[in-house]
């Protein structure tokens, strides 16, 4: 630690300017130029997968209330059209799952799970405009695969988010 009061740090390509300033217990950081005005003007994609978020945990939180639990994590990201996504899951024999996947446009819906031997896992599907869920009984524990593909008349590129509760 040095024993100077204040340290300067070399500012980084989104900042034009960063202070540290040490002193009294405290600690302050003050950001000055082009850094707020880029967050302000996010990429719309990182808005479409808030939004496809968003989308799934609305429909998902109605299963609270039948006595799922919603997980925290998540996965999500921009598909191209028609292009398959893929997602390697850990599931536990005797446990319930329904996985929403939600969007922030309507769009078509494909969606399976397989089992390590690439069967398919049967399930209920339930369809909305903007999101999809399943709702499956896995036959053994294991490391599954979860692919889906969406389909939009209006966007070559598709933002998403899947959530997942259990019972």
């Amino acid at each position: 630690m040095r024993s100077s009061s204040k340290l300067m740090i070399q500012p980084a390509r989104a900042v034009s300017k960063l202070r540290v300033v040490l002193g009294m217990g405290f600690f302050a950081v003050l950001v000055f130029g082009s850094f707020a005005s880029q967050i302000a003007a996010a990429p719309p994609v990182l808005a479409g997968k808030g939004i496809a978020r968003e989308n799934a945990r609305l429909t998902t939180k109605e299963l609270v209330d039948q006595g799922y639990v919603i997980r925290g994590d998540s996965w999500s990201g921009e598909a191209l059209v028609g292009g398959r996504v893929g997602i390697r899951h850990q599931l536990f024999k005797g446990n319930e799952y329904v996985f929403t996947l939600g969007t922030a446009i309507p769009v078509e819906f494909q969606m399976a799970i397989f089992t390590k031997n690439r069967e398919p896992l049967q399930g209920e599907m339930k369809t909305s405009p903007e999101t999809l869920s399943i709702r499956v009984n896995p036959t053994e524990t294991g490391t599954y695969l979860i692919v889906f593909t969406l389909t939009s008349e209006t966007k070559e590129r598709i933002p998403w988010a899947l959530v997942y509760a259990y019972r």
